[in-house]
């Protein structure tokens, strides 16, 4: 259940104050932002007072010297309200997230999705995932949706296999699981898991499943015209989670690319960015790491704790150039 502490912390539980940047920080941001202006109003009056000698025009260069004062004390005024300590507010997301699971009375922990990429473009993801119902209703059967990379290349394959590995409650206690197909796409699987027996009120089961989806759903390499062309992965948090783990593994290390990152987007159709909750990830040090270890694992992984309900969470990646590869 959604813990009373951060009830009874009220919204002091819910909001969160960030340290200010430093003052060389801000500074750099002031000038940044106004130097353009004084590069160009600079000469402008610089020729109006050298005219108005020339000409003898008094009044074009009082009126010059009045100008770049009222300039000067303009720019002393914004730099010192730039240098005043504004600190930020952040949201908790763990306020959010225990907040959302007592209304929706479910919620998955510990969510970890593990693609292996194969030479031929195939992806084997294992992910595995602990379902607990804090509802007081029975739990029977849980909606799951994946989709694939958009691949201009009609030979692509398009069906994506299922298959559950593993799903045991508490003291080893096991559950059949049936995955019953609702809707299928071109590059889409929607479906249910159907438990048996139902997972009760209070009860848990660990629950992991494997999917496989065919050659050439990844591009492993690409031409050198297509050098910024972006290969991705990721998930949208249909749930609850107290934390989502992507992890992206490559053949080899000529497989590995040099260049990735992560990019949040609303809902599942990666068309509007959600730049807030990247500034929130950031801020908290996460991003992509990259793991190229003696033993040859070559992987990309993102772990984020309090993904927040209904955005798209994605590590995308550019493919090595094919004639740029060392083999």
């Amino acid at each position: 259940m959604a813990n009373s502490n951060n009830q009874a912390g009220g919204r002091r539980g819910f909001l969160l104050s960030s340290t200010s940047p430093s003052i060389r920080q801000r500074v750099r941001s002031f000038v940044r932002s106004y130097w353009k202006w004084v590069a160009t109003i600079a000469p402008i009056l610089v020729l109006i007072i050298k005219v108005g000698i020339e000409l003898g025009l008094d009044w074009a260069i009082k009126l010059s010297i009045f100008i770049i004062l009222v300039f000067i004390l303009g720019l002393l005024f914004r730099l010192s309200r730039s240098l005043k300590t504004q600190p930020r507010v952040i949201y908790n997301n763990q306020f959010l997230y225990n907040a959302v699971t007592e209304m929706y009375g479910i919620q998955k922990n510990q969510y970890v999705v593990e693609s292996q990429l194969t030479d031929d473009g195939c992806s084997v993801g294992v992910v595995t995932q602990r379902i607990e119902n804090i509802s007081r209703e029975k739990l029977d059967q849980l909606e799951y949706f994946y989709q694939m990379p958009d691949h201009e290349d009609e030979d692509a394959g398009k069906d994506v296999h299922l298959e559950v590995l593993r799903c045991v409650g508490k003291d080893n206690k096991k559950y059949g699981v049936e995955f019953r197909t609702l809707r299928t796409t071109d590059r889409a699987c929607e479906g249910t898991f159907v438990f048996n027996p139902v997972i009760g009120p209070g009860e848990y089961v660990d629950l992991t499943f494997k999917r496989k989806s065919p050659p050439k759903t990844f591009r492993m390499f690409v031409d050198q015209n297509q050098r910024d062309y972006r290969e991705h992965s990721g998930i949208t948090v249909s749930y609850p989670m107290d934390r989502l783990v992507i992890i992206v593994v490559f053949p080899s290390k000529r497989h590995f690319p040099l260049v990735c990152d992560f990019t949040v987007y609303y809902g599942r159709t990666r068309s509007l960015q959600h730049y807030r909750e990247e500034e929130r990830l950031r801020g908290e040090g996460i991003s992509v790491t990259s793991n190229l270890s003696q033993q040859g694992v070559c992987a990309l992984t993102l772990d984020v704790k309090y993904p927040i309900l209904g955005l798209n969470y994605i590590v995308w990646w550019n493919p090595p150039v094919h004639s740029l590869i060392v083999k």
